[in-house]
Order: C-alpha cells, then structure tokens, then sequence
C-alpha cells in the first residue's frame, strides 16, 4: 500500500495531526518513530498528557526499531560504541597508511572515522564504492568485527530490511508514523519502503513547495510524494499565536526584503561560539 506523507510549515499542526492517528490506532499498536531518545521522552509526556494511562504502542528511534526487527534473525552480539572505538584503534595500529600517519597522533580521529563509517553504511555504499585510504580501514574493521562474532548498526539495519522482505510474518499490520525527520539515510528509505509494502506508514516533512527556505528539502520531498502518490496531506500555516515577528520570520525567511513588524520579545539574539548548551 502507497505510503501517506505529511506536509507543512512550521506551526501546521502536523504534531497535533500525527499524535492523534497514534491514539485513534492504539488497538493496532501503533509504531512511532522518532529522531532522538530526547524526542522520544518528549513526545511520550504530549502522549500523557492525551491519555491518563497508555496501553498499548511504541514510541522509540529509528535505531530502535532497526533492532526491533532484526534481533530475532541476528546472528552475534550487538557492537556498542565504546567496542567500536576500540576496534577501530586496533584497526589503526595494524595498518600501515601513510596519508593518516600524521592525524593517527590525536583520538578526534577516531571520533571522525567512527562517524565517517557509519554514514557511509546508513546511506548504503558498498565497499566497492570507496576509495583508500577509507576502503582498507572499512575493510579491516569489518574483518574484526566479523572476526569477534559481534553485529555493528550496518548489520542491524541491514538484516531487518532483509528479514522484512523475505519472511511474510516479521511484521503484523500496526501502523508506522515517522516525524522530526528532514532527510532520510539509504537504510531508513530502504526500511520504510519495506514496511509499506505490508502496513499504514505515515511520514511528516517539514515542507512548503514554493518557499525558498525549504529547497535544501524538494529532493526528499519529491521522492516521499512519488511513493505516496495520492496519498498526501498539506496542512496549512497556523500562526503563532500573539507573536507577529515569529510569524513573520517564518513566512518570509529568505524571501528577501519587506516591510517587518516590530521585534517584540517573542525573539531573542544570542551569541555563542563552539558548542552550544540548551537553555
């Protein structure tokens, strides 16, 4: 069945919409994905707050679900981040590669390789696909990993995707809503489409087609409309209360210039260099 997506501006009300298809499905167990375990804290207090008492649903990551799916077919322990700093020192210490000698001296190129490998595996590039020094260091980790009997996140992600298209009863008919997303890596496209094909999966974006502040966002956008055909929902701008400026700044943010209302308290300048700390 043809996934159903979501569009609007900020302040549309795609939250209010999607969080009321979760509670109007709960006799389904409904899935709902989100970005961040800060997210899903959040969402489960506005969850609450709807209901005294939920039973029923899951609320949880993308990681989380990738697990959900895969661990009955997984074949090893999962690899923690602490295990794949380490493998990738060892990995280090057993190659010999010139173009790294120098940055091998300082442990933020751990953190970098760490990431780099990830994001090469999210988005589903094949080994074949890199170039070195990357393809030997990719090479070698996965040998270790391999070697130890652990699975990393490109396993997981992988084998779920797998299991959902090759075993009929890896997933009932609940529903799947994704929202807080802007972007989408190969893995999370490839395990949408996979759970389409078997149940309800809604998807929320940020998106406004004509507005200069969302064209970083027509690319996602128009795939997700391609899968979901006519099966889509655009809700319109719903203001911001007695905040004109907020309003303002959300409708013409790179639109060029105009005549702007008084900034009133509903903005605030800040300046920060480095990282920045949640007020």
């Amino acid at each position: 069945m043809p996934l159903r997506l979501l569009l609007g501006p900020a302040n549309a009300g795609k939250v209010e919409r999607l969080l009321d298809r979760y509670v109007d499905s709960l006799e389904r167990e409904p899935h709902l994905v989100l970005p961040s375990r800060r997210d899903v804290e959040v969402t489960e207090h506005q969850l609450l707050e709807r209901l005294p008492c939920l039973l029923g649903g899951w609320v949880g990551t993308f990681d989380d679900i990738f697990n959900l799916i895969a661990r009955p077919s997984l074949r090893g322990r999962p690899l923690s981040a602490l295990q794949q700093r380490l493998l990738l020192r060892q990995t280090l210490q057993g190659l010999e590669l010139a173009e790294l000698e120098q940055s091998a001296r300082f442990e933020g190129l751990l953190d970098t390789l760490g990431r780099t490998l990830s994001e090469l595996e999210a988005a589903q590039v094949g080994a074949e696909e890199l170039e070195a020094p990357i393809r030997e260091i990719h090479d070698a980790y996965r040998g270790r990993v391999a070697e130890l009997g652990l699975v990393d996140r490109a396993h997981v992600q992988r084998a779920a995707v797998e299991r959902l298209l090759s075993e009929p009863e890896s997933w009932h008919d609940a529903p799947v809503i994704a929202y807080g997303f802007e972007d989408l890596t190969g893995a999370q496209w490839a395990l949408l489409e996979a759970l389409a094909a078997r149940c309800d999966v809604t998807v929320s974006l940020p998106y406004e087609p004509g507005r200069r502040a969302f064209d970083g966002l027509a690319r996602v956008a128009g795939d997700l409309a391609e899968l979901a055909r006519d099966r889509i929902d655009r809700l319109e701008p719903d203001g911001w209360g007695q905040a004109p400026s907020l309003a303002y700044l959300e409708r013409r943010l790179f639109e060029g210039p105009d005549s702007p209302p008084h900034i009133d308290e509903a903005i605030e300048f800040l300046e920060a260099a480095g990282a920045r700390a949640v007020l």
